[in-house]
């Protein structure tokens, strides 16, 4: 594909792109398997387990959101490190952290921990008083947009090095 007369930067943006569309139709194959389950289950147990739509629909495209900045990193790691191998373990071993990282007050700083974080406070909201905290959008915002653009630059700068030596 760095034979084409396309820019490698262009390149980049558009194999990025394929990703957030794959994590799109993984979302919505999540969304489709959720109520699926919940119809059959509601019809064994004789209770109804379907939640509204809007309110699933919201949770999930907010954590599709705040994914793209944990993608943007991974994207990053993979175009940085020649060994695919090394990528895949480092993507993998820094999930780990994000469950120590969602209690600091810089959780905001981590990418990896965006999704759970979110995911953390919406558990908080349905169980009153097991994990009571709240979006702080000051400085995660700015930050996550910031760490985005980062990972892509990088990226972008780095896409096919390995390949062109």
């Amino acid at each position: 594909m760095l034979s084409l007369p396309i820019s490698t930067t262009k390149l980049c943006f558009a194999k990025f792109t394929v990703l957030l569309i794959l994590a799109t139709v993984q979302m919505m194959m999540s969304l489709a398997a959720y109520y699926i389950c919940a119809a059959i289950v509601t019809n064994m147990q004789d209770y109804n387990f379907i939640l509204e739509p809007l309110y699933v629909c919201k949770n999930v495209f907010s954590i599709y959101a705040a994914a793209i900045p944990m993608a943007a990193v991974y994207w990053a790691i993979s175009n940085l490190i020649r060994s695919p191998v090394f990528s895949v373990g480092i993507g993998l071993a820094s999930i780990i952290p994000s469950v120590l990282i969602i209690n600091t007050k810089i959780w905001f700083a981590y990418p990896m921990s965006y999704p759970f974080y979110l995911l953390m406070v919406e558990y908080g909201r349905a169980a009153e008083g097991v994990y009571e905290t709240r979006i702080v959008w000051l400085p995660w915002l700015p930050v996550a947009v910031g760490i985005t653009i980062l990972a892509l630059a990088l990226s972008c700068i780095r896409y096919g090095a390995s390949e062109r030596k």
